[in-house]
C-alpha cells in the first residue's frame, strides 16, 4: 500500500485533490508512492490527517495533536487546520499551536465550570494573568483587613477588661 493509496482509503479521489492534500501534509513528488510500512511515526500521523481531510468531515477532534511531531509536521498540521472548513476541537499544551489556530477557547475549571472566551491563546493568557493578579490583590487586602480587625478587637478587649488592682482594705474594728 502506497501513501497515495492509503490517503484515498479505497475511494475515488481526483488525482489533483489527492496531490494537493498530500502536499499540505508535506508529501510531495515521489513521497506519494512510498510504501506505508517505511513511514516514520510523524509521517503516519500526517498521512492519517490527510485521510481525514479527504473524507471532508465537518468536525475534527484533536487530542494533543502536536505530540510526537517534528517541526515540519507541526507546521503542516497548523496549515491544514487553518484551511479546514469545519469546526476543530483540540486539547493541547502546545501554546504556539494554540495561538496559531484558535479563535475561541473554553476553559474548564476544577469545579466543572466552563469559561467561554472568544479570542486566541494570547488573549486567554492575558485575562488569566489579570484574574490571578486580581485574586492575589484581593487575598492580600483580605489578609490586611483581618489583621487590622484583629488588632482593633485586641485593643478593645484590653481596654474593657476590669482593673486588676484590688480595692484598698479597711482596718478591721475590734470590740473590746
Amino acid at each position: 500500500l502506497t501513501v497515495s493509496e492509503a490517503a484515498a482509503n479505497g475511494k475515488f479521489v481526483p488525482l489533483q485533490l489527492l496531490r494537493d492534500t498530500l502536499g499540505v501534509m508535506l508529501f510531495s513528488g515521489e513521497d506519494i508512492d512510498k510504501p506505508v510500512e517505511v513511514l516514520s511515526g510523524g509521517e503516519r500521523a500526517r498521512l492519517r490527517l490527510a485521510q481525514l481531510l479527504l473524507e471532508k468531515p465537518n468536525l475534527l477532534i484533536l487530542d494533543e495533536p502536536t505530540n510526537h511531531l517534528d517541526i515540519e509536521s507541526c507546521a503542516a498540521l497548523e496549515n491544514a487546520v487553518k484551511q479546514f472548513d469545519g469546526t476543530v476541537i483540540t486539547v493541547s499544551h502546545d501554546r504556539y499551536f494554540l495561538q496559531q489556530i484558535t479563535t475561541r477557547m473554553w476553559e474548564v475549571d476544577v469545579q466543572g465550570s466552563v469559561i467561554d472566551l472568544r479570542g486566541g491563546y494570547d488573549l486567554w493568557a492575558e485575562q488569566r494573568k489579570a484574574a490571578k493578579s486580581a485574586a492575589t490583590a484581593a487575598s492580600k487586602a483580605a489578609t490586611a483587613a483581618a489583621r487590622a480587625s484583629a488588632k482593633t478587637s485586641s485593643a478593645k478587649a484590653s481596654s474593657s477588661k476590669p482593673s486588676s488592682t484590688k480595692p484598698a482594705s479597711t482596718p478591721a474594728s475590734t470590740n473590746a
